[in-house]
């Protein structure tokens, strides 16, 4: 403590310098948290998955929609527990690109039968299966919005611009992950979309979705039960692609291999960068004190005492540092 004084003063000595490296320092902390937070986002664990889930797809290509019926024909193979789908709304809500939630419609009447990852109240399910233009919420979009129960909420759609749907909030659908916790995203009953899509696209498409989800019984036959499901459609028009949701979700990751590569290389760089902007910073203060050292010295302060200011100048500086650019990317 006798040289913290010390090594304060001398650490605003230059101010200006001593201030650009702590914004610096905290520039790169700072970006360095949001790389690492974006790869987050592409990060799962098996753990977290529904034993048994199957995701079902067109063969050709994601963005191609599947007939309704499917849903039907899927019950009736063996091993298949449940059925449910999904269609894909975007995430920008408003005319603000800045205001943006996830926005998927879903199967009222089945999700909650394999979506055991989700935690929706048997009250609230309810309301959402008896509410024509019901909706759920996660509560970090609740929080943020200041939405509750019974609000009518007008929301449109990032792919069919002339869509726009007033929806009421019926309840409150939490992930289990913890990572997941602060998702923003709104679920509505997908008998809305699929009908707002009829009226407003295309008459063909209130007869279509865009995936469907299945429960495998028992879980460890899912590849079986896959290749049951995907064997009805074959060599028909609307072939499907039946594969366990580990598998869809790695699918979709991949497509960002590279972008997910660079990001990795860059925060390994802004490490780099980190360690010599603190190495400069030690340098020059050693290479300023020479005189000053020389003469601390003579006064009785030993090699371990020069060190000890020297290296706790760079730390003090580097702590403000990081302090700065951990603030910065506080949520």
């Amino acid at each position: 403590m006798k040289f913290l004084k010390l090594i304060v003063k001398n650490a605003f000595r230059h101010r200006l310098r001593t201030i650009l490296t702590i914004l610096g320092l905290a520039i790169t902390i700072m970006s360095f948290g949001i790389v690492r937070n974006v790869l987050e986002v592409f990060n799962f664990s098996e753990d977290d998955l529904v034993p048994g889930h199957l995701i079902s797809r067109h063969k050709t290509s994601q963005m191609q929609f599947l007939p309704y019926s499917h849903l039907e024909k899927m019950r009736q193979v063996e091993g298949v527990k449940a059925v449910s789908y999904g269609l894909w709304m975007g995430v920008r809500y408003g005319d603000d690109p800045e205001e943006f939630f996830g926005r998927m419609a879903i199967d009222q009447d089945n999700f909650y039968k394999i979506r055991s990852d989700w935690q929706v109240s048997e009250e609230d399910i309810e309301d959402f299966k008896t509410t024509k233009n019901g909706a759920l919420i996660t509560p970090a979009l609740a929080l943020k919005k200041d939405w509750k129960e019974g609000d009518v909420i007008t929301i449109g759609s990032d792919f069919f611009e002339n869509i726009s749907l007033d929806v009421e909030i019926v309840g409150s659908m939490e992930f289990k992950q913890e990572e997941n916790r602060q998702a923003e995203f709104m679920f509505i009953r997908g008998d809305l979309f699929r009908r707002a899509l009829g009226q407003n696209v295309d008459p063909e498409m209130e007869h279509q979705v865009m995936w469907i989800e299945l429960l495998a019984d028992p879980p460890e036959k899912s590849a079986e039960i896959a290749a049951r499901v995907d064997s009805l459609f074959m060599n028909s028009d609307m072939e499907t692609k039946t594969e366990p949701v580990n598998a869809y979700v790695t699918a979709q990751i991949d497509r960002f291999r590279t972008i997910i590569t660079a990001l990795k290389v860059s925060s390994y760089l802004m490490i780099g960068v980190i360690l010599l902007v603190l190495l400069n910073t030690m340098s020059m203060v050693a290479r300023e004190r020479i005189n000053e050292n020389a003469v601390l010295k003579t006064l009785g302060f030993r090699a371990k005492h020069l060190i000890t200011l020297n290296f706790g100048e760079s730390l003090f500086v580097a702590i403000l540092g990081a302090i700065l650019g951990s603030t910065l990317i506080w949520p």
